[in-house]
């Protein structure tokens, strides 16, 4: 019982770090995204 808690404690643990890769990942992205458009929209004006 206590090793199957173990690995899910190890799988919980990943996917703290997994959701934080993909947070700061989106965070990268957006801020791309919106600097692109910035340009997008000023280069059209």
């Amino acid at each position: 019982m206590s090793d199957i808690f173990a690995v899910q404690l190890m799988q919980d643990g990943d996917r703290c770090a997994q959701e934080e890769m993909l947070k700061n990942k989106s965070d990268m992205v957006n801020a791309g995204a919106s600097k692109n458009i910035f340009k997008l929209i000023w280069a059209e004006g």
